[in-house]
């Protein structure tokens, strides 16, 4: 090829147009994944927000249900070692007084009514251990469950 037919024939436009044809269908592919991207991105639905909401009320609820029961055992359990006489019926009374009606809590309550639960000395220590104390929190048809064992050590 020489300069001469470089110059009649490429940048004068008298070659084939085949591939203007190719890049106008790689335009009109690029503009309609990108309208199709649009259209995606617009009708998307936030309820995931909502469900994620509900969740993390729930996990909390049953964080707060833990850690409430953890703050009542130690105050009744710390009550009932100064009241002397035998530790596990004091807390047995103890809890059934200071009890509050929270959902979550209710298997802990009759785990500590029906006694299944142990009260331990050793040397000037005692140790309060409730094995599976499950935890619970219900939402419409979701339910969050915890199953600890709760253990506490008290000075004389």
């Amino acid at each position: 090829m020489d300069l001469k037919y470089i110059m009649e024939n490429v940048w004068r436009g008298k070659m084939n147009k085949l591939g203007d044809i190719a890049m106008s269908v790689l335009v009109a592919l690029a503009f309609s994944a990108a309208l199709f991207a649009l259209i995606a991105f617009m009708s998307f639905d936030n309820s995931y927000l909502k469900k994620d909401a509900e969740y993390s009320a729930m996990r909390d609820e049953v964080g707060f249900t833990y850690r409430y029961i953890i703050e009542e055992s130690r105050i009744a359990g710390e009550i009932s070692i100064q009241r002397g006489g035998d530790i596990k019926t004091n807390f047995q009374q103890i809890m059934q007084e200071r009890a509050v009606p929270i959902a979550g809590a209710k298997q802990f309550y009759e785990l500590i009514q029906v006694g299944e639960f142990s009260f331990t000395s050793k040397g000037d220590k005692h140790i309060l251990s409730v094995p599976d104390v499950i935890i619970e929190s219900k939402s419409g048809f979701n339910k969050y469950i915890r199953n600890t064992e709760i253990i506490l050590e008290f000075d004389n």
